[in-house]
């Protein structure tokens, strides 16, 4: 191995090692309760060290972010690569983000914090490399919400980019339930509820004469 690969590999470390020290940080104290000092003091290096990579914890916590969001894409690609139909695909999706939320968990979990914490302020160029990833994933949901409108399956006066973020939001907060089975879910398995939601989710896109629809 020659000097510039080594050089590329410590560096590649040093910023996993960093990582992982704000991603243990973030998901027990929180984004207001983690510091720069902190994550320098749990990773064993200097504050200098940190700087040299990351200019703010902000800059640190979206990269930590939009590696998760990287993740779930992926599961999101890999679910919706064989020919399915629109619905199947909104299902295939569903239960993607369901699995990224339980194998991913941390990545989740950093997801989840900042959307918690709307008192934490971007940058517009912070901003912008989150809403890349999420549009890219929202991209997702809404070809296959244009694909069934064109098909007949869903309605035609549907607002495709009003029910992509709907369903996505839906999504995000079912996972919360996660840790209620057995207490509000009664006994019942989380996957049940989920499934039920996501049916119903689907059921209110198909056309149904007679019913008045908001765009």
């Amino acid at each position: 191995m020659g000097t510039r690969e080594r050089k590329i590999r410590e560096k590649q470390a040093r910023k996993k090692e960093i990582l992982v020290a704000a991603r243990t940080l973030l998901l027990e104290k929180g984004i207001n309760g983690t510091s720069i000092n902190r994550i320098a003091r749990q990773a064993e290096i200097g504050i200098g060290t940190i700087y040299f990579y990351y200019r703010s914890k902000e800059e640190l916590f979206v990269e930590l972010q939009t590696e998760g969001l990287a993740l779930l894409n992926q599961r999101i690609e890999q679910a919706c690569s064989a020919e399915k139909t629109p619905a199947d695909r909104i299902r295939c999706m569903a239960a993607a983000y369901r699995e990224f939320s339980k194998a991913d968990k941390n990545y989740f979990e950093v997801i989840n914090s900042f959307l918690c914490a709307p008192d934490i302020l971007l940058s517009e160029a912070l901003k912008t490399r989150i809403d890349t990833h999420g549009h890219r994933i929202l991209g997702h949901v809404r070809r296959s919400l244009e694909a069934g409108v064109l098909q007949g399956t869903f309605r035609g006066d549907l607002s495709v980019k009003k029910a992509a973020v709907a369903f996505w939001g839906m999504l995000h907060g079912l996972v919360q339930f996660r840790k209620l089975q057995g207490t509000i879910m009664e006994g019942g398995q989380f996957r049940h509820f989920f499934n039920y939601a996501v049916e119903h989710f689907i059921a209110g896109l198909s056309p149904q004469p007679g019913r008045e629809h908001d765009r």
